[in-house]
């Protein structure tokens, strides 16, 4: 995990706040803000409770909007950061009871090196971007746009 990226995420709200690590015992614990649940879990919850009532989607467009809006501030700070994220994902985006959502865990984000990233094998591959999945061997890597593909997929997801 690169530290350098958890310490530089200080100062945006939509994405979880690191307060420091330690290694303790050969293993490294990370002090981070906790929140309620992930998008993965309250999807179900919603699901489970809505679904069977009524022919409505689970979580109604309105919230899908304030996640989508936050996750892309949370993405658009990373960006200025030169920062890609890449494993944005279901249960690396957290929500609290009081509204708040925040993305995180950045253990496999990297340093864009002139707009490009160039590991393909990191990532959730459901919700990785094509070019992450099937690399044209004519470009150099990827960019931001496959942290923003992967959030339109989550958002269609959780249409469905």
């Amino acid at each position: 995990m690169d530290m350098n990226v958890m310490v530089n995420s200080v100062g945006c709200p939509n994405i979880v706040a690191f307060y420091g690590a330690i290694f303790w015992e050969n293993d490294l614990w990370i002090f981070m803000e906790i929140l309620d649940s992930s998008l993965d879990k309250f999807y179900r919850l919603c699901y489970k409770n809505v679904s069977n009532q009524t022919n409505e989607n689970p979580i109604p467009e309105e919230i899908l909007g304030k996640i989508a809006s936050c996750i892309v501030k949370a993405l658009h700070y990373l960006y200025g950061k030169r920062i890609i994220h890449r494993d944005v994902k279901p249960s690396n985006v957290l929500i609290s009871r009081n509204g708040d959502v925040k993305l995180c865990d950045f253990g496999i984000s990297g340093h864009l090196v002139n707009s490009i990233a160039q590991t393909f094998e990191a990532g959730c591959k459901p919700y990785m971007a094509p070019e992450r999945i099937n690399p044209n061997p004519t470009r150099p890597g990827y960019d931001i746009r496959s942290d923003v593909w992967s959030l339109g997929f989550i958002l269609i997801n959780c249409i469905d």
